[in-house]
């Protein structure tokens, strides 16, 4: 992953957004398969030019490397076996119960997957200089203006692209939104999403924008030890996707000899 950074703080009180929000910024591919693994590539220069060029002198030129990040396209699906007799007698509609069950199968699973995706990476920062998750829920440490203002200066020094031109996405629970609202009591610099100039540019569960941030609510951000809140911040192109598809179909099962005598499955 690149442009990620984690952070991690202790809550005094701890009381499929992050798709829309990754998406829109994601470094986006169409996946046209002659494997089940797609690679990207990052191009960047190996050397600077550092002298003036001299006329009648031709320069060395400059060489360019790469580096791949590779992924494994995977299937993901599950399905409901559904008889004759269940869809004969059945005095509800079975076939569109079992539909609309898998759709929120999928879209659990996918939100599964996704989590353990992008908050698995290791770029870290913890709260007021903390070395890890414990020190921060040993020592209560929670959110400053200083941590804000460090996580973006970090981000610039990486030479981060902002994913909208000029502010960082970050995605944060309820209780850490909070939080960072609280610290602003005072300035009142924290902008509501109800104040924007442009509205139909917000993001599915956007809150607010501050210190070169846009606050996005998530309720699926992780909570360590009931008190340490993680967020996901983030740039443009910090994730790239493949066209994939997703879709609830119902299909034949009448001649398989399925010991549950099943006339239609319905899957995805």
């Amino acid at each position: 992953m690149r442009s990620v950074i984690k952070f991690c703080f202790t809550k005094s009180i701890t009381s499929s957004l992050l798709w829309n929000a990754l998406f829109k910024y994601a470094e986006k591919v169409n996946f046209e398969p002659t494997s089940d693994t797609y690679t990207w590539r990052k191009y960047s220069l190996s050397s600077k030019t550092s002298d003036h060029l001299i006329e009648g002198v031709t320069p060395e030129g400059l060489n360019y490397g790469l580096t791949d990040y590779s992924v494994k396209v995977y299937q993901e699906g599950n399905f409901i076996p559904l008889t004759d007799k269940m869809l004969k007698y059945g005095i509800d509609k079975q076939l569109a119960i079992s539909g609309e069950l898998l759709g929120e199968d999928a879209k659990d699973r996918m939100a599964s997957l996704l989590n353990a995706l992008v908050f698995g990476g290791t770029n870290v920062v913890y709260a007021q200089g903390q070395a890890n998750r414990a020190a921060v829920l040993s020592n209560t440490k929670g959110i400053t203006i200083a941590d804000i203002n460090k996580i973006k200066a970090n981000l610039r020094r990486r030479k981060v692209k902002p994913a909208d031109g000029n502010k960082y996405i970050w995605c944060a629970s309820p209780e850490v939104i909070a939080d960072i609202k609280n610290l602003d009591a005072v300035n009142k610099s924290w902008i509501d999403v109800e104040k924007y100039a442009n509205p139909e540019e917000i993001i599915d569960g956007e809150v607010g924008t501050f210190l070169g941030f846009r606050f996005v609510e998530y309720l699926g951000c992780p909570v360590v030890d009931t008190n340490v809140h993680c967020s996901l911040i983030f740039g443009k192109e910090a994730f790239g996707t493949v066209a994939i598809a997703c879709c609830i179909k119902a299909s034949d099962q009448s001649s398989s000899g399925s010991v549950f005598n099943a006339a239609i499955s319905c899957g995805y």
